[in-house]
């Protein structure tokens, strides 16, 4: 239930441990954690250099908290056993007070070294699931070079292939243009042998002409002297 208006004071930090008899650090880290627990409320300056004040219940102020209940620092003697003498009765409250503000001021840390260890553990969750993006990234980049390695290997066969069938391409032009200067070298002896034969057949005709014109003016002569 919240607590009325006139019901409570603003206190800076040191009023604040004043009023509770406590250090000025285990005042803030009570602070903060009543604030955030919502039972006192944090009233920020207008300006950087004014104070922070702090909203405090009046039934919260000038209270230390023991095991047998609540004693305010006027009380302390009154409720001081007869047998301890006030100075050490004094003196041992302090020291209470002070454990406890130590106890608090651990218990504030301790939470606070909770959340740190809470955003650690969040951060290395997600460093872990950006691990994990970044392997299956690699696996996938691995598999693209794999991929492009056979790309390369086949397209040095094919590559190899192409070479190969370029050699036996030119060997058969080479083997084509042997065949071919044969068949000319042929074609010029068949028409080297064609000539010769027709030379021979021309000196035969020519001199069959010469004997049968040589026959004729011999028969012409016989006819003549008869």
């Amino acid at each position: 239930m919240a607590t009325a208006p006139s019901d409570t004071e603003r206190l800076s930090y040191r009023e604040l441990a004043d009023r509770l008899s406590i250090s000025p650090d285990a005042a803030r880290m009570k602070a903060k954690r009543r604030i955030k627990a919502g039972l006192w409320r944090l009233i920020p300056g207008n300006h950087p250099s004014d104070r922070v004040m702090v909203e405090v219940p009046t039934n919260d102020l000038g209270v230390q908290h023991s095991r047998g209940g609540t004693v305010r620092p006027e009380q302390r003697a009154e409720q001081t056993p007869e047998h301890i003498p006030n100075g050490i009765a004094e003196r041992l409250l302090d020291e209470l007070a002070a454990a406890r503000a130590r106890n608090e001021n651990l218990t504030d840390k301790l939470i606070e070294a909770k959340d740190v260890l809470g955003t650690a553990y969040n951060k290395l969750i997600a460093l872990n699931q950006e691990l994990v993006s970044a392997k299956i990234e690699l696996i996938a980049a691995k598999d693209e070079l794999i991929a492009a390695k056979d790309e390369v290997i086949e397209a040095k066969e094919s590559h190899k292939r192409d070479e190969r069938e370029l050699v036996a391409a030119e060997m058969r032009e080479m083997g084509t243009k042997a065949e071919l200067e044969r068949a000319l070298a042929d074609l010029a002896a068949l028409k080297q042998r064609a000539l010769g034969q027709e030379t021979r057949e021309q000196r035969a005709w020519w001199q069959f002409g010469q004997q049968r014109r040589l026959d004729r003016s011999i028969n012409l002569t016989d006819i003549l002297l008869k």
